[in-house]
């Protein structure tokens, strides 16, 4: 029993399925252009850069490809130090790292040396754990660092919560010859206008976007064209096939799924259709002769399943619905209308503040 191969479940396979967006693809080649540039014993400064979109267009899977992209290859580097003795150690291209949530120059760093095989990684102060991190990514000759989550470097109202973590960085980017990139939310482009030093260093950011559906007359309506071939493919991948009433070439089919999706590929697959699929396992177990097909009644299901709270706080209407009237769903809320409305709140409390300085100085 234990040699056999247990079966993936629908939803382990429609969430296995991978479907990549032309402005990913773009995206990729363009953080795979700069790693491959890599120049050990360049003067020129490292090109470094933010990659910024809302939750679910795939921030997270291009880490992920990154990370197969360039794997360790053990003892492929052999290190000849100033006074003659030589090492070998792992090639270590790429550096992948999530920020945590509670950030600890200490942690990262010792991530940080354990993703370069540093057997000590969890040992040493900051200092002595920073150092070793300088030593190893030249001898592991490592192209790139990837800090996934990055946005966590500052809350919602826009105030950095870690400048010493931010000036620990740039010491580490000054230091080294890799690249560096921070993957997270739209405010994480924010952090390098409010740092004179990190915007001198940094490249404009890359910006991931969802489909847009755009106007029926719009010249260039490749977007909207673009979502529905992500549609076909995923139908044709699926673990359960659609009905013949999804025609997903058909605009008022596809537009359903948008709206359901807000053009994100996130909230397609993992919100949408892998709900879809829990929901149909379940049914399969209290009725085994359930039919095994993706319809209009089981993506309704789905979607009031997994956007509950989206439904009550924003309005939403179901897709799905006999009641579907073809309208376009609400904008994704950009996670930056936090920072301004605080900046001026923080504007008009300080010349609040002044006023009654000037007050009590009369």
């Amino acid at each position: 029993m234990s040699n056999m191969k247990r079966k993936r479940s629908l939803k382990e396979e429609m969430h296995s399925i991978f479907v990549a967006h032309p402005m990913f693809e773009e995206i990729l080649d363009e953080i795979s252009f700069y790693i491959e540039e890599y120049e050990p014993e360049g003067r020129a400064p490292a090109p470094c850069l933010p990659v910024v979109g809302p939750t679910g267009v795939g921030k997270s899977t291009l880490f992920e490809k990154l990370q197969r992209l360039y794997p360790r290859v053990p003892n492929a580097r052999k290190v000849v130090l100033p006074d003659g003795a030589e090492y070998v150690c792992d090639y270590v291209p790429v550096v992948c790292i999530t920020i945590p949530e509670k950030i600890s120059i200490k942690d990262v760093a010792g991530a940080i040396l354990k993703e370069l095989g540093d057997p000590l990684w969890n040992r040493g102060s900051t200092a002595e754990r920073t150092e070793r991190i300088d030593r190893f990514l030249k001898y592991c000759e490592t192209r790139a660092l990837v800090f996934d989550e990055s946005q966590r470097v500052m809350d919602r109202t826009g105030v950095i919560t870690s400048q010493e973590f931010i000036d620990w960085i740039k010491g580490r980017h000054g230091m080294g010859r890799a690249a560096y990139f921070f993957f997270g939310l739209r405010r994480t482009a924010d952090l390098f206008s409010q740092d004179s030093q990190f915007d001198r260093r940094w490249l404009s950011e890359l910006e991931m976007m969802p489909y847009s559906w755009g106007k029926d007359d719009d010249e260039d309506l490749s977007s909207r064209d673009n979502f529905k071939g992500l549609l076909l493919a995923v139908a044709k991948q699926s673990p359960v096939p659609f009905h013949s009433e999804l025609n997903c070439e058909d605009d008022d089919v596809a537009k359903r799924f948008f709206y359901a999706s807000r053009g994100t590929a996130g909230d397609l697959k993992e919100k949408l259709l892998e709900t879809a699929m829990t929901i149909l396992t379940r049914r399969i177990r209290l009725h085994p002769v359930t039919p095994l097909v993706v319809d209009m009644e089981l993506l309704s299901a789905a979607y009031k399943k997994a956007s509950q709270r989206r439904i009550r706080a924003e309005g939403l209407f179901d897709p799905f619905s006999t009641k579907w009237d073809g309208r376009l769903p609400p904008p994704i809320q950009d996670d930056g209308y936090a920072i301004d409305k605080a900046r001026r709140r923080r504007r008009r409390q300080r010349r609040s503040d002044r006023r009654r300085e000037v007050d009590a100085a009369l």
